[in-house]
């Protein structure tokens, strides 16, 4: 069991295990430690970087593809957006791509595939999943993606997922009751 305690500018940490940075005899009979309040706030916390704003309803979805540069979220309001990084330290994004007019209803998920050929999964409430293929890049910059395939089952599709070894294969579940392991063919 760990207990941590604030006092003023320091925090007081006893565990189980002993003390960290205290002579083990020392320890055994205090088991209590000293740790500087600023590092323990430096490792606790987490801050906004930026606020990706543009969807008109519910976010339910959001994936990062292979390398981190994209970012696809997923919404009530029937639409994908595509966001891509701007730097290196991932400060700064922008919306690259919408994806519209594919779904009659709202859009649960969304997911990217593993490897390198970039695929873009989304499923959807009116019982469909969609595979989109990215376009081309005009310098860094996604321009847009297309409709590969389009498959369904029997009722709500609130979840997909690519596998992370066989990059063609996909996993979907739904309000029908079942989970079905799809694989994408070939496509030029």
């Amino acid at each position: 069991m760990t207990l941590i305690v604030l006092l003023s500018k320091h925090v007081i940490l006893r565990t189980s295990r002993g003390c960290y940075g205290i002579p083990s005899k020392t320890c055994v009979s205090l088991q209590v430690m000293t740790i500087p309040f600023d590092f323990i706030r430096r490792r606790e916390t987490t801050g906004i970087i930026c606020c990706l704003e543009g969807h008109e309803s519910t976010v339910w979805g959001i994936s990062f593809n292979q390398d981190g540069s994209r970012l696809a979220s997923c919404s009530d309001d029937k639409t994908v957006r595509v966001w891509a990084a701007q730097d290196q330290q991932f400060l700064s994004w922008k919306l690259v791509c919408t994806l519209s007019g594919f779904n009659d209803r709202p859009i649960y998920d969304v997911s990217w595939s593993k490897g390198s050929i970039n695929l873009l999964a989304t499923c959807s409430g009116d019982n469909t999943i969609n595979i989109f293929k990215q376009d081309s890049y005009s310098g860094d910059q996604l321009t847009c993606m297309t409709q590969v395939c389009k498959a369904s089952h029997d009722s709500d599709v609130n979840t997909i997922e690519f596998n992370s070894v066989e990059e063609r294969l996909v996993a979907s579940g739904s309000d029908d009751g079942t989970v079905k392991v799809w694989m994408v063919k070939e496509f030029d």
